[in-house]
């Protein structure tokens, strides 16, 4: 479920559309839950009428007192209806009740709407990092294998 959901969040993406397609589902959610540890409960699935519609993450860091936002997207279907904002807000009030003092996530600057959320939320931006990637089908004549 958990991999029709992202699949699902993924279509007309605003966050490095770019990376679309260059990994496996699988592999995208193994990477996922390599970053810190999971909070359970924080690790969310989104269902509607049609199946998986979206996933929240949010994991430990090794820094004390630090959650990391690791992934939050929604199909298209039911973006703009305030799910990301209330899935959000829930997760912040559960790491304030585990005792979590801050909440990091990393978004891609193009990604107006959830820059939006989270500075509506009362994230900052603390820094910048810029980010190069290159496919095989981008060179003529390389292969992947």
């Amino acid at each position: 479920m958990l991999r029709d959901a992202l699949d699902a969040s993924y279509e007309d993406t605003l966050d490095c559309p770019e990376l679309f397609g260059l990994r496996s589902t699988d592999d995208i959610i193994e990477s996922h839950r390599a970053v810190g540890t999971p909070h359970r409960g924080l690790w969310q699935i989104f269902t509607d009428a049609d199946g998986a519609c979206g996933c929240m993450m949010v994991s430990e860091t090794a820094d004390a007192g630090v959650s990391e936002l690791v992934y939050l997207g929604l199909a298209r279907r039911v973006r703009g209806r305030g799910l990301a904002s209330c899935a959000l807000r829930s997760a912040i009030l559960g790491m304030e009740l585990l005792g979590i003092q801050r909440l990091v996530c990393a978004v891609d600057r193009r990604n107006t709407p959830a820059r939006r959320l989270y500075e509506k939320l009362g994230f900052r931006e603390f820094s910048s990092r810029h980010a190069y990637v290159s496919s095989s089908r981008d060179r003529p004549g390389v292969t992947n294998v």
